[in-house]
């Protein structure tokens, strides 16, 4: 988000999982299933392929899950998915990929619709991180986000709680100019192209500008910044 983007594993008798949505190139990878309701049960296999949307109640995954979408990626600890309300619920250290940027928090929710994101959200802990050069990231942070899809990209997000942002601004040659750190009880994001085209802060906000030579980049830093693009998996191979 712009604030202003190996080899099949071997088999094994561990009980391994993959799911995939149909024609949409959507895999779930876990290390253990839980057999509820309608799913179907544990394979010896390492690699199974089924469609989860269409033949499963509700799903479990616990122990390294990763999910890999056309238009998202995903991993944390385990996993809870109910057909009844298409959402995927992902607890312990989950982080989520969209497009150029990564979104983490205590636990997340991703709503489908049609097979597609609809809307996600961020319940505790929330932060959303993107860089175009991977030395100054752009951030956001709240104690609670929710973010709206349109087409796979985001054009809203509702930031409650202690909101931050980290923005680091450019003129038209795409050089830095300076860094913009706001503070606010609520912000409200409207974007076009993964791009922010405007930001409504509630409650008082706090604003500064410093000039690039003269900020902290590390101090400025959001609470619980972590880049984790090593772990985002890439395709099938890395599930």
């Amino acid at each position: 988000m712009d604030i202003g983007d190996k080899t099949l594993p071997k088999e094994s008798n561990d009980a391994k999982e993959v799911q995939v949505i149909k024609q949409d190139s959507t895999m779930l990878s876990n290390d253990s299933v839980a057999d509820m309701d309608t799913i179907a049960k544990t394979s010896r296999k390492d690699t199974i392929f089924t469609g989860i949307m269409d033949t499963i109640n509700y799903f479990v995954g616990d122990n390294n899950v990763r999910i890999f979408k056309s238009d998202m990626q995903a991993i944390c600890d385990s996993l809870v998915f109910n057909k009844m309300d298409s959402v995927f619920t992902l607890h312990n250290q989950p982080f989520v990929w969209s497009d150029s940027s990564q979104i983490a928090g205590d636990t997340i929710d991703i709503k489908l619709k049609n097979k597609k994101m609809d809307r996600l959200l961020v319940r505790s802990g929330a932060t959303i991180l993107s860089s175009e050069d991977l030395i100054f990231f752009n951030q956001i942070r709240g104690r609670f986000l929710e973010a709206f899809f349109r087409e796979s990209k985001i054009y809203r997000m509702d930031v409650d709680g202690n909101a931050q942002i980290v923005y680091y601004m450019k003129d038209k040659e795409k050089a830095y100019t300076g860094v913009n750190t706001t503070e606010a009880s609520k912000m409200t994001f409207f974007l076009n192209d993964n791009k922010i085209q405007s930001i409504h802060n509630y409650v008082e906000p706090k604003s500064r500008v410093l000039p690039m030579g003269k900020a902290d980049h590390e101090a400025i830093k959001v609470k619980g910044f972590k880049w984790n693009i090593k772990s985002r998996p890439a395709g099938l191979m890395d599930l």
